[in-house]
């Protein structure tokens, strides 16, 4: 989505323009993709990468403590980004995208090797930002629960084709699941919306 792979044939538009013919400097003034590489800042603190980052250079300081105040990361400012844990780093990249006041961001193994509160907690961040900011959030997730819990539109992907789009009640039925993950699933109703408890495998 991001088009840094993508085929000859396709073609993805932002802000109706093919992707692929605008300058990465506009591309980047309206996306922000996660995972960034970590040594591009890893001997500067939290608070030098992200004032480099502001858009106003003028109020950086204000904008700053202002996003670092939004993500709970201000105790962490004087702290060097490579020295952060994987979770406090996941939300260093949240304050980062809030700095540039992008529109879209891409989450590519955003919630991996993180056990399962620090998962709920970024989940309701991005949800917050999602509300608070407007931004658009597109995150890959292979906990259909979570999925299921978080999304408003989901597009179930096998074998890098998307099987069915659309809301989670639409997409994650019993026979989809199924298909994809050759897996008999119970769907239970929660106050959390739908959850899917694996009963057995087909064989």
């Amino acid at each position: 989505m991001s088009s840094l792979l993508l085929p000859p044939q396709e073609t993805l538009l932002l802000n109706g323009k093919a992707i692929r013919n605008q300058p990465p400097s506009v591309v980047l003034q309206e996306l922000h993709i996660l995972p960034i590489p970590l040594d591009l800042a890893s001997e500067l603190t939290v608070e030098t990468v992200l004032k480099l980052a502001c858009v106003s250079r003028r109020n950086a300081r204000y904008h700053v403590e202002r996003a670092l105040k939004f993500t709970g990361m201000s105790k962490f400012k004087g702290e060097l980004v490579d020295s952060l844990s994987k979770y406090q780093q996941q939300k260093f990249f949240l304050s980062l995208a809030l700095m540039r006041n992008v529109k879209y961001l891409l989450l590519d193994g955003f919630l991996n090797n993180l056990d399962i509160r620090y998962k709920l907690e970024l989940l309701e961040l991005l949800k917050r930002i999602l509300i608070e900011k407007g931004m658009t959030i597109v995150i890959s997730l292979k906990d259909i629960n979570l999925a299921a819990r978080y999304s408003s539109r989901i597009a179930l992907l096998y074998q890098g084709n998307i099987i069915d789009l659309g809301s989670p009640e639409q997409v994650l039925t019993s026979r989809n699941l199924a298909n994809v993950f050759g897996v008999e699933f119970a769907v239970i109703r929660t106050p959390f919306g739908l959850q899917f408890c694996p009963l057995a495998m087909y064989s």
